[in-house]
């Protein structure tokens, strides 16, 4: 009789644990790369809660405050999750590419494959009618197919020196992150004060109001990375990856209103949070703009063909 074998794993563990035998060793076995693997998960379940029983005027870590630093943590994992496994995917894949090439271009190897490719050239040539070419054919086979997997040879090992590349500025960009959040995280989630608001230690609000601007607006938009996969790999991610800059903007407002009293430091952070932001708010309204304008010549268009 067959007996229910119940796994003490979850679904999401298993596939990260795949996606990790798709990397190179180096990769798999770096300390960095445990850490946010463990985070995403971490980070997952963390959405699941809000802080309960919040009182605004005995803890500034509000639930405003803990879903904009939620969705901003789950952007940047996400996306140097994804930078991760493409940089490792193309890494391993041309690793073993150069491998399998460099046994074809042995001398023994060459002269097998154009033995057992022969009658193919030989039909393909009677049917274009140069059969002048059969007189040096194993030759000509020879010296095409090397010149062919040379090239092969000669794009994989680029790929490989551009994973590289772009592995060590992943490295530095993530041990930044990590200590960053480390640090932003201890000091936001044990900022309390006295439930008199005229007893509020100003310092502390101010701090406060720093560290947790410059933990949202830390923006892989912003980072070497992000332009080393796009313009030397071609690979352009989604640029939103669960982080608006206007929705970020409106909790941030929010948290300033619930914070501060004096309209001149409200104005003064906003700004201040505009600034670290105008990268990713350019880029969130340039898109609303083509869409807009996308939208309204297909409207002309259906006007003009009614």
């Amino acid at each position: 009789m067959l007996e229910k074998i119940f796994l003490n794993t979850k679904m999401n563990d298993v596939l990260q644990e795949v996606n990790l035998e798709l990397l190179p060793n180096e990769m798999s076995n770096h300390d960095l790369v445990n850490w946010i693997v463990g985070f995403s998960s971490y980070s997952k379940e963390m959405q699941k809660h809000t802080p309960e029983n919040i009182d605004n005027y005995n803890i500034l870590y509000t639930s405003e405050v803990n879903g904009l630093v939620q969705n901003s943590i789950q952007s940047s994992i996400t996306y140097y999750l994804a930078a991760l496994f493409h940089l490792g995917r193309q890494w391993k894949t041309s690793l073993t590419a150069i491998n399998l090439i460099e046994q074809a271009l042995q001398e023994q190897n060459l002269k097998q494959t154009v033995y057992e490719n022969r009658s193919l050239f030989i039909h393909a040539l009677e049917d274009l009618e140069y059969n002048y070419l059969l007189k040096n054919l194993d030759y000509e086979i020879e010296k095409v197919m090397k010149k062919i997997l040379l090239e092969t040879l000669k794009d994989h090992q680029s790929k490989v020196r551009i994973a590289e590349f772009g592995w060590k500025i992943w490295i530095q960009e993530i041990k930044d992150y990590r200590k960053l959040l480390g640090s932003s995280l201890k000091f936001l989630q044990a900022s309390t004060f006295p439930y008199s608001r005229n007893k509020v230690d100003h310092s502390l609000v101010a701090k406060f109001v720093d560290v947790l601007t410059d933990l949202v607006t830390t923006d892989f938009l912003n980072k070497r990375l992000y332009s080393v996969l796009k313009d030397e790999c071609g690979i352009n991610f989604k640029k939103s990856i669960g982080k608006s800059a206007t929705q970020d903007i409106f909790h941030f407002t929010i948290i300033l209103h619930q914070l501060l009293d004096n309209l001149e430091d409200r104005e003064y952070y906003y700004k201040n949070f505009l600034y670290k932001h105008i990268n990713r708010l350019h880029t969130e309204t340039s898109e609303l703009k083509r869409h807009a304008n996308k939208h309204k010549l297909s409207k002309t268009t259906n006007w003009f063909n009614s």
